[in-house]
């Protein structure tokens, strides 16, 4: 189960079960705060934000991909190291970047070994 709660400009990502040390606080730029709020209304949205298994996010990200055209395998781990790299190389500091892919600070050692490597080699 996953929860949410706005706090300013903050999203409140809270996880229950085995999954509990993946709760988040998540900084939100102010211009999406109403657009949140408007999906929560919208979509009346009371624990689960995204209700949505792995397994269909990655058919989805499959079937956007294949759509436009693109060949190269793509899955949201994909994504998130492309994303991760990207910011690096345009100067991003690999803290910040850690934090914005929701990493845990106790693995950033071998993220930061894996992503200077990724940006210093390209993609």
């Amino acid at each position: 189960m996953l929860g949410h709660r706005i706090m300013g400009s903050y999203l409140w990502m809270k996880h229950t079960g085995k999954k509990v040390k993946k709760d988040r606080k998540l900084k939100l730029p102010l211009e999406i705060v109403p657009a949140f709020h408007e999906y929560v209304e919208q979509y009346a949205v009371a624990e689960t934000l995204f209700p949505f298994t792995p397994r269909l996010l990655r058919y989805i990200i499959t079937s956007i991909a294949e759509k436009a055209g693109i060949q190269k395998k793509v899955s949201p781990q994909i994504l998130r190291d492309t994303f991760a790299v990207r910011s690096l190389k345009r100067g991003e500091g690999i803290e910040n970047v850690l934090r914005k892919i929701g990493l845990r600070e106790s693995t950033w050692e071998d993220a930061k070994e894996k992503y200077l490597k990724l940006a210093m080699g390209g993609i």
